[in-house]
């Protein structure tokens, strides 16, 4: 039996993290179990960004990597939508 896909937050999403309301960092964590579980959400590839997704959540943007071998789902940042794709 395969090993369940899982997320870890870098030490950014974390902060930004800790920076949401609670309302939305409970949405923002439901929607990280929905796509780890089902493969499911509202997620885009970024363009010019290597390797890098977007999970769609309201007006917030998590930016995210995968890493399959690992069935890692590393979560970059967690932003605004105005803001999550300035670098």
């Amino acid at each position: 039996m395969k090993q369940p896909w899982q997320y870890v937050l870098t030490a950014h999403a974390a902060h930004d993290m800790e920076r949401l309301s609670q309302a939305v960092r409970h949405r923002v964590f439901a929607a990280l179990d929905r796509l780890c579980a089902e493969h499911a959400g509202n997620t885009q590839k970024l363009h010019g960004m290597g390797d890098e997704y977007r999970l769609r959540v309201g007006d917030w943007r998590v930016l995210f990597r995968s890493d399959v071998p690992a069935r890692t789902i590393v979560v970059l940042q967690v932003r605004p939508r105005g803001w999550a794709y300035r670098r």
